[in-house]
């Protein structure tokens, strides 16, 4: 009995450190200390090692935010199916969680004073984001590489700051936004 835990154990230390050495393939090159390659050559080096992700996601997942995929490791990113659909506030509000919605909280106060970001500008001409967040369908157990328990039913992957002028916009200002948002959502294969 011992034999199949220690066995099951590392079987589970080997999936992680595969998918951790396939994270490392994805990082973008650096041109120097304050630049990296840019994106569509990123992009012609790596589609194929994540043929399932569409090129939005790997623009604004992957590429931007490289240095939090390790969080996500444990998740095997070779069985995610995409889709690209359109969500009523509510929704969007009620069901989308993340161990953080209180540091979202506190960042989406940031909306309501005069906009000076590039987000905030185009969330307050649009009334939308600029690009769909991402979310996973909770169906199973699922968690981060810090062990934390990925609440749902869906639960924020990428967009935490567009998520947070979100909530602070619907909270207060509702006419200050679209009825509807487009939104990535993963399910796992």
């Amino acid at each position: 009995m011992s034999y199949r835990i220690i066995n099951s154990f590392r079987e589970k230390k080997s999936m992680k450190t595969d998918k951790f050495k396939k994270l490392k393939l994805l990082e973008p090159k650096k041109i120097n200390s304050l630049e990296r390659e840019n994106f569509e050559d990123y992009y012609i080096r790596n589609k194929n090692l994540l043929p399932n992700f569409p090129k939005e996601v790997f623009k604004e997942w992957i590429y931007r935010h490289y240095g939090y995929l390790e969080l996500y490791a444990c998740l095997d990113f070779d069985k995610f199916d995409f889709t690209l659909e359109e969500w009523k506030n509510e929704k969007i509000f009620n069901e989308i969680t993340t161990i953080k919605n209180k540091m979202l909280d506190m960042q989406g106060i940031q909306i309501l004073r005069k906009p000076i970001s590039y987000l905030q500008k185009y969330i307050h001409r649009c009334k939308t984001w600029p690009s769909p967040i991402i979310v996973l369908k909770i169906e199973n157990e699922y968690y981060d590489y810090e062990n934390n328990l990925l609440t749902g039913p869906y639960y924020l992957l990428e967009g935490h700051l567009r998520l947070g002028y979100f909530r602070k916009l619907y909270k207060l200002y509702s006419d200050k936004l679209l009825v509807s948002h487009q939104i990535y959502v993963i399910r796992i294969k």
